[in-house]
């Protein structure tokens, strides 16, 4: 899935401009070359997390991740793990006799965050700083817009597996032990799940109940859902697919032992099913879990309030300044 985030900026790079329009070129003047250490990457952000949740939010996805920046001119490709946090490189630049040179980063802008291009800087020369702008103004107009590609989805911490089409959640009776279906009504223990890496890059996981510790199972990679305990490969081993019709963060989720089938809800139970053409019903992404849900907008309170009695207290501060400029 692709976002399209608009046409990048050209922004100078801090101390790499220089105006040498005096100083005649000859041989004995020979060009000006400094060493700089260039910061691309994240302008703004500095851990994989921050970014990642950027990205993340562009999409509105929880659990949406590994993404890539990309133009066909202009702004070079950037994987997420190259925006993951700042990336400084040590780079040599000259400045011509007889010339205005400047140095810039394409630039694009992520919810507010700065990202700066990691390919070759652009450098611009110019006889005055009327045909420096045209030049820049040129290349401002010929750049191609910056696309931002979901290439993959990863499962959170803890999470819960929710039918798009139905709005319901899969949903483990007997506490996390029993037959799998989808259900609207929420239940944490019945409901919250953890992933075990098998090959990340491969989509490989397993899945479990975060409470029983059961896994989720299908004999041969086929027939009906349940949770049982650390059993076969085959049977415990599923992919994640992401969807190219759908949004970055929704996937279908397809048996490593019989790729053909995948998890399907037949409005009576989850099963592993070969019908080719039924996206409704196939179709899941990742929930937040309710505590999770409810610790954020305890938090989100909490931050309120503080706010709201800071503003208070200033208030009354105000007040009893006032009262005393009065007496």
């Amino acid at each position: 899935m692709s976002y399209n985030l608009g046409k990048p900026e050209l922004i100078p790079i801090p101390g790499l401009s220089r105006n040498m329009i005096h100083d005649e070129p000859c041989e004995e003047k020979k060009p000006e070359h400094i060493t700089v250490t260039v910061t691309s990457g994240w302008a703004t952000t500095e851990t994989i997390e921050a970014s990642l949740e950027v990205t993340a939010s562009v999409s509105a996805g929880f659990g949406a991740a590994d993404f890539s920046l990309d133009a066909s001119s202009g702004f070079s490709a950037s994987t997420s793990d190259s925006l993951s946090k700042e990336t400084t490189v040590v780079r040599t630049f000259a400045f011509n006799p007889g010339y205005i040179t400047a140095y810039y980063n394409w630039c694009t802008t992520l919810k507010g965050e700065r990202a700066l291009d990691s390919g070759t800087p652009v450098k611009i020369t110019a006889k005055s700083y009327d045909e420096l702008e045209e030049k820049k103004l040129k290349l401002l107009q010929a750049v191609d817009e910056v696309t931002l590609t979901a290439r993959k989805i990863v499962p959170p911490e803890t999470f819960k597996i929710k039918g798009v089409f139905y709005n319901e959640f899969l949903n483990c009776d007997y506490d996390g032990t029993g037959d799998c279906y989808l259900r609207p009504k929420p239940n944490e223990r019945e409901q919250v799940m953890v992933a075990e890496v098998v090959d990340k890059g491969k989509n490989l996981y397993r899945f479990k109940n975060k409470y029983s510790g059961w896994y989720l199972h299908c004999d041969g990679g086929e027939g009906r859902l349940r949770m049982q305990q650390r059993g076969a490969d085959r049977d415990q081993i599923f992919q994640l697919i992401p969807t190219e019709e759908n949004g970055a963060d929704q996937f279908r989720l397809a048996s490593w032992y019989s790729p053909c089938y995948k998890m399907h809800w037949t409005q009576k139970v989850l099963q592993m099913y070969e019908l080719p053409n039924s996206p409704n019903d196939r179709i899941y992404k990742f929930s937040r879990p309710d505590s999770m849900a409810a610790q954020s907008e305890k938090e989100g309170k909490g931050k309120r309030t503080a706010k709201k009695n800071k503003k208070n207290k200033k208030k009354k501060n105000d007040n009893r300044f006032l009262l005393r400029s009065y007496l």
